[in-house]
């Protein structure tokens, strides 16, 4: 039993030996069950709806079969060393997987016999990434297996230079060199950008961020509690103006939710809007403010089959078709086309291209005239678009936010400021700083002036399109649906590493961060539809990185601790506590961290745990876990981050991870390298 803040209670309830727990209750008397057999192998889940999951497995507790509430199917396959080697879906399309005898991964060929693979040196470092369309990706690593260059196609695109602690301290494209500098603990305390941008930070005793400068005088703070959990972020202006809360009630919202924890209805003040869901969790219908009702079916895998939309006792009904690789082919008589990587090409409006990395790098018209172009850094994030409008250049802090735009000649457009939980705060514009407000979901639903006064207001469904839209700043604003980015000039939500098409509810290509080596993730099979957007399930979760959803409360959910009514004040600076880490390294860290190997990979992965454990330590735990930890140590220099893919996954989970290596190692490197294994099974030294 939980006792929680106000004496709200959660029960738990275990078997008879205390080792599992077999139900879980909440404050509102919703209880979900888990049953386990006698290895301790998850064979049910039922939720809070009375809906059940189960699962099978093999002589080696490896995951083989998931049916879900529906009773469609999901089977995995694997080899005799314990690699998955097949996964055949619901409707019986097969991906498959093989490997190098070192049990590196070597392959993944998709239901369409498109293949992409992988090369290793002899010390399992990626040396090469091949795509089905043959774009190549190319790594060089020095002595110490530390990424020094990456290519695209043979053409050098990066170069990576570190001091003697094995810190970052350049990074090089083609012409332009970025700098950074750390301090004698091996803090990062400086970016310093080519284009004369810089970005400067202190730590408290803790090693916790403390303050963040930026070169236009604009800074931040930064509080903890005792847990060193983010309690309070301030942000002043570049005269030392702290971004206080001014004004009048803008908006309230008052939510309910279903057992299952889904938000059944939202009310405002102009009326209410409600949601269903079906045995999956899967939004099926919404009710909108002026009483149109949208109704949405999907297949076995999470497809969209059919979107019907009843406004005033008329119903428009839109079909969809997709083929065996889940890609989205026709839309009722419109045709979609992919390249062989899974990139969307042509919806029948736009053409799209990719560079060898599949990022979005031009967008053009059906008869070829260009509406924008795209560059990226060296962390896949985007670095500049130009459209006939001009070329804005985007800038970012450590978390990957944009805190700064400037233009082709280097003049700021706009600098960005955020919360704790990443949500915009203030735009500032030709020296005028406007505030952000948001619902529940992180939906950026208006925007005010210094002066109160609101300047753009939206309004949007559930997948993020937007029904309307006023005032003087509405356009000019990015920042939209659930704090995304918007681009005009295509309709597009740039998600950082993917972009998202709120019309059809899905990414334009697939998400490569599926992890289909990680149990959590195969028992769920409707994650192993790589095009989904946060699963079919909208209302509650987001998906910031492009990569994969999260719950809703991880940005808004503070809302909840007040009765689960949110209510945002004109001209007002968010303060609030919870869940937030503020990264104070790299986002690329020195060294290994291999996602699919090195010397740790069959110890690396949780599906393994039973296996390993049970068959080789004849299921001694102490010596299970003593020799795990060395091995997946030994892969510090074995291993290579996919910085493209992973970092924002890494970092995610970097603040639950961060007491754990300092705690046995004080060292500060060592935690830097910690943080790239996250994705090869370090995360099973915290449990």
């Amino acid at each position: 039993m939980r006792l929680e803040k106000n004496a709200s209670i959660t029960a738990y309830s275990y078997d008879e030996g205390k080792n599992y727990v077999t139900s879980i209750t909440d404050p509102l008397d919703n209880t979900i069950f888990y049953d386990y057999d006698d290895l301790g192998n998850l064979t049910s889940y039922t939720d809070a709806k009375g809906n059940s999951t189960t699962y099978n497995y093999d002589l080696r507790n490896l995951l083989t079969e998931v049916v879900d509430p529906n009773s469609n199917q999901t089977l995995y396959d694997y080899d005799s060393a314990g690699n998955l080697v097949t996964v055949t879906d619901a409707k019986n399309n097969q991906s498959s997987y093989s490997y190098n005898e070192f049990n590196l991964l070597s392959s993944i060929t998709n239901p369409l016999s498109q293949t992409i693979s992988f090369e290793y040196d002899d010390v399992g470092n990626r040396t090469e990434t091949t795509y089905p369309t043959g774009n190549q990706l190319s790594y060089a690593y020095n002595q110490l297996n530390r990424l020094i260059e990456v290519y695209y196609d043979g053409l050098k695109r990066w170069d990576f230079a570190y001091d003697r602690n094995g810190n970052l301290t350049t990074v090089s494209d083609l012409a332009t060199t970025d700098t950074l500098t750390y301090n004698s603990l091996n803090q990062l305390i400086g970016i310093y950008y080519y284009y004369g941008y810089r970005a400067e930070f202190t730590y408290d005793e803790r090693g916790n961020v403390s303050s963040a400068l930026c070169n236009n005088g604009s800074y931040t703070t930064f509080d903890y509690d005792a847990a060193n959990r983010l309690q309070l972020v301030r942000n002043y202006s570049g005269n030392g103006e702290f971004f206080a809360p001014v004004g009048e009630l803008l908006e309230e919202f008052e939510y309910n939710y279903d057992a299952n924890g889904n938000r059944t209805s939202v009310t405002t003040t102009q009326g209410s809007v409600s949601y269903q869901y079906d045995d999956l969790n899967r939004l099926v219908e919404e009710t909108l403010l002026d009483g149109t009702v949208i109704n949405y079916s999907y297949d076995s895998v999470g497809n969209r089959t059919e979107k019907s939309v009843t406004q005033d006792n008329s119903t428009t009904t839109t079909n969809y078709s997709y083929n065996d690789a889940n890609e989205l082919i026709t839309v009722d008589n419109q045709e979609y086309i992919y390249d062989e990587n899974g990139n969307l090409i042509n919806n029948g409006e736009y053409l799209f291209s990719y560079n060898a990395n599949n990022r979005l790098i031009e967008v053009t018209d059906s008869t070829g005239a260009t509406i924008a172009t795209y560059t990226y850094d060296y962390q896949g994030l985007r670095k500049s678009k130009t459209t006939a409008e001009g070329t804005i250049n985007y800038y970012y802090d450590l978390q990957g936010r944009l805190i700064y735009e400037t233009n082709q000649s280097g003049t700021m457009i706009a600098d960005y400021t955020y919360d704790a939980q990443n949500n915009p705060v203030t735009m500032t514009r030709s020296g005028i700083t406007y505030y952000y407000h948001l619902n529940g979901h992180g939906d950026v639903i208006a925007l005010s002036d210094e002066n109160g006064q609101v300047v753009a207001e939206y309004d949007y469904d559930a997948w993020g399109n937007i029904l309307s839209q006023s005032g003087s700043m509405a356009e000019i604003n990015p920042y939209r649906y659930a704090g995304y980015y918007y681009d005009e000039e295509t309709g597009l939500y740039y998600l950082r590493t993917r972009y998202y098409d709120s019309e059809i509810g899905r990414f334009i290509r697939r998400d490569t961060m599926k992890k289909f080596d990680d149990e959590e993730f195969r028992r769920d099979p409707q994650s192993l539809n790589r095009y989904l957007y946060t699963q079919n399930n909208p209302v509650m979760y987001t998906d910031p990185s492009g990569l994969y959803s999260f719950w809703d409360d991880l940005i808004g959910g503070f809302w909840q601790a007040f009765g689960g009514a949110g209510q945002f004040v004109t001209g007002a600076s968010i303060s609030s506590s919870g869940y937030g880490a503020i990264i104070g390294i790299p986002l690329i860290a020195h060294g290994a961290g291999n996602f699919f190997g090195g010397i740790g990979k069959m110890l690396g992965q949780k599906d393994r745990w039973n296996l390993t454990k049970n068959i080789i330590y004849m299921g001694n735990d102490t010596v299970y876990v003593t020799v795990d930890t060395i091995l997946t140590m030994m892969t510090l220099v074995t291993g290579y981050p996919d910085i493209f893919e992973e970092y924002i996954y890494s970092a995610s989970i970097l603040d639950e991870l961060k007491p754990i290596p300092e705690a046995k190692w004080a060292y500060g490197q060592l935690y830097n390298d910690l943080k790239t294994l996250i994705g090869a099974g370090i995360d099973k030294l915290s449990d």
